[in-house]
């Protein structure tokens, strides 16, 4: 079995990693099905969703975080942990790079949404026609959202095939129907 690596945030930085029982929970529910799968993390922030794919069996993963210090962070444990051939990290807005992505044809069954609490990013995310054009056939989008962004309803384009609630957290299992 696979061992979970500890990615620490840098200092002064207020940021809201996820919990390792959660991260736990995400990945006893995928199983499997990470194996050999190409992982596409946005607002990767430390790229522990990522890393842990990549750990798990993933073929590939592209993080995709706007900040330059994570980003590069991200960069520095790829190599430690001997998976710079498999991780891709692109510094810039995850919305803009949906739109490059998708423009470019590539194809991801497994997609991290992990936006800042609050921001109404990841619902911004869905929301965007050229984001599906991202998904391969079954794909699976993973939303982690604050429980008050999680009550309102996802788009009749998607189909919410889980919803977890862990603490104040809202981790959403999402396909196109």
């Amino acid at each position: 079995m696979a061992t979970t690596r500890q990615l620490k945030p840098r200092r002064k930085v207020i940021v809201r990693p996820i919990t390792s029982r959660v991260k736990n929970a995400i990945f006893s529910i995928l199983g499997e099905r990470i194996e050999g799968k190409a992982i596409l993390d946005l607002f990767a922030g430390l790229g522990s969703l990522g890393m842990e794919a990549l750990n798990r069996g993933a073929e590939e993963a592209v993080f995709v975080e706007v900040d330059a210090g994570y980003a590069e962070r991200i960069k520095d444990a790829l190599q430690k942990y001997g998976f710079n051939h498999k991780g891709k990290v692109i510094k810039g807005d995850a919305r803009r790079w949906v739109e490059i992505l998708a423009g470019k044809g590539e194809q991801f069954d497994i997609v991290f949404l992990d936006p800042p609490y609050g921001s109404g990013l990841g619902r911004e995310i869905l929301q965007n026609k050229k984001f599906p054009a991202l998904l391969s056939e079954n794909a699976l989008v993973i939303l982690r959202e604050f429980w008050r962004e999680a009550e309102t309803e996802i788009s009749n384009s998607w189909q919410v095939k889980e919803k977890r609630k862990y603490g104040e957290m809202v981790i959403t299992f999402i396909t196109l129907p």
